[in-house]
């Protein structure tokens, strides 16, 4: 409540409260507070978002490294063509493989010199190689691909020539390792699984226009 004083002329004032002691004074400075905290949670919120899309973003950019990695695989293998004339080109490999080889160097196939690069590191450690004559890939080869159980002398002896590759896989299931080669107008394909016996015991299959057409064996039991 407001209170009246008198001057020395006699004079009668009102002498009002200081605005700092008004009611109204003190709901702006609560409201200014509440406003100020409330802009202060949403920049907190906003910068959890912020590090959550980042942390996001790096994951993406960390998944897609490693699918880089995997391309050392059979999917890409199997998508390379091999002749001498349409055999898929240096460059086109380079890309499927998504790096450069790990290592080159040259080779003699059916009595021809061919330059050989080789890819490492897929996911279960394969390794394919390919080589070219006249920037066309005219053999390939991978290992290190998931296989069966190791094979025995016993079924070693019951693969026969004549037998084609599905009855082949039936029997010995997939192979760890295989290649091709189309040159000079002749074409084969080899298989080979690891064995049961000494160390380094293995089976190497050969066919020729899909069917079996020699085998071999070492330390199998």
């Amino acid at each position: 409540m407001s209170k009246k004083i008198k001057d020395w002329q006699g004079n009668t004032y009102v002498k009002k409260k200081p605005f700092y002691k008004k009611v109204w004074f003190w709901l702006l400075i609560l409201i200014v507070i509440i406003v100020a905290a409330a802009m202060g949670q949403g920049g907190k919120s906003d910068n959890s978002a912020n590090t959550a899309k980042k942390s996001g973003t790096e994951q993406v950019a960390k998944d897609k490294s490693n699918k880089s990695s995997s391309k050392i695989n059979q999917a890409n293998f199997d998508k390379i063509q091999i002749s001498e004339s349409t055999g898929t080109s240096k460059e086109e490999v380079e890309k499927l493989f998504g790096k450069k080889p790990s290592t080159t160097s040259t080779q003699t196939i059916q009595g021809t010199q061919a330059d050989a690069e080789v890819w490492s590191g897929g996911i279960l450690g394969s390794t394919v190689t390919i080589s070219f004559v006249n920037n066309h890939a005219v053999a390939k080869a991978i290992t290190g691909m998931p296989s069966g159980k190791k094979v025995t002398s016993a079924q070693f002896n019951a693969i026969s020539n004549g037998m084609s590759k599905d009855a082949v896989k039936q029997k010995l299931g997939k192979p760890f390792g295989m290649s091709y080669s189309a040159l000079a107008g002749q074409s084969s394909e080899t298989w080979q699984y690891s064995g049961k016996g000494s160390l380094g015991s293995n089976l190497t299959i050969t066919f020729t226009n899909g069917v079996v057409s020699g085998k071999s064996q070492t330390g199998l039991k």
